[in-house]
């Protein structure tokens, strides 16, 4: 990213969720499936499964801030 203020508020909200401005280590991860029931291979495959999902919420505000800026200054260039 170009804006550094922008990478710094991204790194805090990781630092903050998960102890890390670099997002959630594998050890990391490995833990939260562990402390919640999984075992073993269990535990790689819930780490790959969601790794291929999608947060909700994010998408949501990404999708209103990418109409917001298609609409800016009146002009409506298409609807994401």
């Amino acid at each position: 990213m170009a804006n550094k203020t922008d990478v710094r508020k991204l790194q805090n909200g990781d630092i903050e969720r998960y102890g890390n401005p670099d997002g959630p280590t594998f050890e990391f991860l490995y833990k939260k499936y562990e402390e919640i029931g999984y075992q073993g291979d269990e535990i790689y495959q819930a780490i790959i499964d969601k790794a291929s999902t999608t947060n909700k919420e994010y998408n949501a505000l990404m999708l209103i801030n990418a109409n917001l800026l298609l609409n800016w200054g009146g002009y409506t260039m298409t609807k994401i």
